[in-house]
């Protein structure tokens, strides 16, 4: 967990995943969302968060906070691709291709 603090009208960029959240302890933040195109058409998206307010992103991309007040933010980064998420597709990748409990025999190697 991140902790921002912006004075009034001060600026902050970053790059955010779905699923991460913003928690404004105080103040009052505007939050400019990357536009997405959905069936030809381009959403932009414009939040105020006001304290004591929770906004998570539905989707990933570029985001401009805006402190309206002096606000302090705690950002909690949710990463898409976890190393705990890594090992996990590794091990299902693992049991597919050798499914424990079948040895193999050599003379089931085909060549």
């Amino acid at each position: 967990m991140q902790l921002i603090t912006l004075s009034k009208d001060q600026i902050w960029y970053c790059h955010v995943d779905a699923g991460s959240s913003f928690y404004l302890q105080s103040g009052s933040v505007k939050l400019l969302m990357s536009p997405a195109f959905i069936d030809m058409t381009m959403i932009a998206g414009d939040v105020r968060i006001n304290g004591g307010e929770i906004y998570t992103m539905q989707r990933s991309g570029w985001v401009q906070l805006q402190a309206l007040r002096s606000s302090e933010i705690r950002y909690l980064h949710i990463a898409r691709n976890t190393v705990a998420a890594q090992v996990i597709s590794w091990l299902n990748l693992w049991k597919e291709k050798w499914r424990p409990g079948q040895a193999r025999q050599a003379g089931d190697i085909q060549r």
